[in-house]
């Protein structure tokens, strides 16, 4: 008998594809209409910082005030020799506008259309717009930690990688398969090269506007990289989801892996109804990961990488965490995990509320 709740889910994502179609024609008549009124919806400051051959692109949301985090991530792109242009979602204070320029290239705020790809938009159309050559555009929003310490070596792994679009995670949409593929949309780095083709201004400036979640993730979070790769870029990422099953493989404990799937029951339904009952009856915590190894491997199992349990996620050299996924907190702490963090960070761990929390999905 199939489960309630997988015919729930069923029944809403068809739901959520019968209305994607009227969402995806009136997404272009509102990016139409948008556009005819842009520059008077925009305010434009200009920052402290120079333009440079490397720039950033950074999404935020925080109609509460700045966070600490987010002065992490501007000073560890500007020690990285990137100038950032920061695009708000929501209106600023005066204050906190004048903190953000001292900080970076330019400040624009816009109303909250389109969501994070509304506001990736932005910033890289007014970028293309400016003009001059850039070697590298990398773009990226406030839902992670990045970088995780001030030493990170993340963006050297970056330059490093020859690809035309990098970004920190290959997610996986789909049975293990290329075409499944997808870089997560938090972060992605493109290449100049990339950037000077015509089809990457293209693809900016004809983007609808939706507000419409279901259509954003699958229209644009999966089909970003895949809509380059198919043109003949190369697309690449510093961590892929299929090493999850080799961080699991690695681990011995009993006491620890017990941890992980007693994590990852609390936040998967799926994975719960494979794990719990077999916890539940004492099995021993080794032959239970044996078990399930081949569910993992296939993205049956532990499909939602970020969610994944932080013992997995540093083994993994993961580089940025997911702000949200209050379950982790505790067990960064309890597997003595969080003072590899920068203290801002941790901080901002600290003073977490459980009703933030984000439930484990496909982002």
């Amino acid at each position: 008998m199939i489960p309630l709740w997988k015919l729930k889910r069923e029944a809403i994502r068809l739901g959520r594809k019968a209305n994607a179609l009227p969402w995806y024609f009136r997404g272009r008549l509102r990016r139409w209409l948008y556009d005819r009124q842009r520059t008077s919806r925009l305010t434009v400051t200009e920052g402290a910082q120079p333009a440079r051959p490397e720039m950033a692109v950074l999404l935020i949301y925080q109609p509460a005030g700045l966070i600490a985090s987010t002065f992490l991530t501007l000073d560890y792109l500007a020690d990285q020799g990137v100038s950032a242009v920061v695009v708000s979602n929501t209106r600023l204070t005066l204050a906190d506008r004048a903190r953000l320029a001292a900080r970076s290239h330019l400040v624009i705020e816009r109303p909250n259309v389109g969501y994070d790809f509304g506001g990736y938009r932005e910033g890289v159309m007014t970028l293309l717009e400016r003009g001059g050559k850039l070697d590298a555009l990398y773009v990226l929003n406030d839902s992670i930690w990045f970088p995780l310490t001030r030493d990170s070596d993340a963006m050297a792994r970056l330059r490093a990688n020859e690809a035309d679009v990098v970004g920190l995670l290959m997610g996986n949409a789909g049975k293990p398969s290329p075409e499944h593929e997808y870089i997560q949309s938090y972060f992605f780095r493109f290449s100049g090269r990339l950037i000077a083709h015509p089809d990457f201004a293209r693809y900016w400036r004809e983007m609808p506007l939706v507000d419409d979640k279901y259509l954003v993730v699958h229209r644009f979070e999966r089909f970003v990289s895949r809509h380059f790769k198919q043109r003949g870029f190369k697309v690449s990422a510093l961590t892929h989801w299929s090493e999850l099953a080799d961080s699991l493989a690695r681990i011995e404990d009993e006491a620890t892996l017990r941890a992980i799937f007693t994590h990852q029951s609390g936040v998967a339904p799926k994975d719960y109804n494979a794990i719990a009952p077999r916890l539940a009856a004492g099995a021993s915590a080794r032959a239970l990961r044996d078990d399930l190894a081949p569910g993992v491997a296939n993205h049956e199992l532990f499909a939602s990488t970020v969610h994944a349990h932080p013992v997995l996620l540093m083994d993994m050299r993961l580089a940025f965490l997911k702000k949200r996924i209050e379950a982790q907190h505790a067990e960064l702490v309890r597997f003595g995990l969080l003072e590899r963090l920068d203290p801002v960070i941790q901080a901002e761990i600290a003073a977490a509320r459980p009703e933030d929390s984000e439930p484990a999905g496909p982002l």
